[in-house]
């Protein structure tokens, strides 16, 4: 306090000699300026210690969290780090298996291919078994039906026939009595 005392008598004393030499004009400004300058040192010297303690404490609060930040940003960075180191070397993994993978995919694809061939092949095979089948049966009906009915069919195509022939038979018949009935009347002359 004695300290404190002496700086306040300290610059009482400069604030009187700056009066007595004219320094320091009491006007309007030179008050405001005053009652600021007292204030400052009022409050220093009354809060000052309470505001040093605030600006530490503050100080120390942005210091663990500027800390804080930095640890959890080093560890983000850390982490970032081998997850790109896992990347890096899942690419190259994977640069490595792409031929691989191309390779299998084309053994697939021609497998597969030879699969639906081969099923195909099959189907139609099955097929043609079956319409071959499905032709002989057919083939031995059309046997069986010809067997049966071709009697029936050659009476009816004679029996036809015979009835055809009786009309052609009548007409030549009759053609033949109409280009002989004019000697006809002819011979009857001759015999009357």
């Amino acid at each position: 306090m004695e300290i404190n005392q002496r700086l306040v008598m300290r610059i009482t004393f400069i604030f009187f000699i700056c009066s007595a030499k004219k320094l320091f004009v009491y006007n309007e400004e030179g008050l405001v300026l005053l009652c600021f300058i007292a204030f400052l040192g009022f409050s220093g010297f009354y809060f000052g210690g309470s505001i040093r303690d605030f600006f530490l404490e503050r100080r120390e609060a942005i210091k663990t969290e500027l800390e804080n930040f930095l640890d959890l940003k080093e560890d983000y960075l850390q982490n970032f780090e081998e997850v790109l180191r896992s990347t890096s070397y899942n690419k190259k993994l994977l640069l490595v298996l792409e031929p691989i993978c191309i390779e299998q995919m084309g053994k697939l694809v021609i497998s597969r291919e030879q699969g639906l061939a081969s099923v195909f092949s099959g189907q139609i095979q099955q097929k043609m078994k079956t319409l071959s089948h499905s032709q002989k049966l057919l083939e031995e009906r059309l046997q069986v039906s010809i067997a049966l009915n071709f009697r029936e069919s050659v009476l009816e195509a004679f029996q036809v026939s015979k009835e055809k022939r009786k009309l052609k038979l009548i007409r030549e018949a009759l053609q033949a009595l109409k280009t002989s009935l004019p000697d006809c009347k002819k011979f009857k002359m001759i015999f009357r």
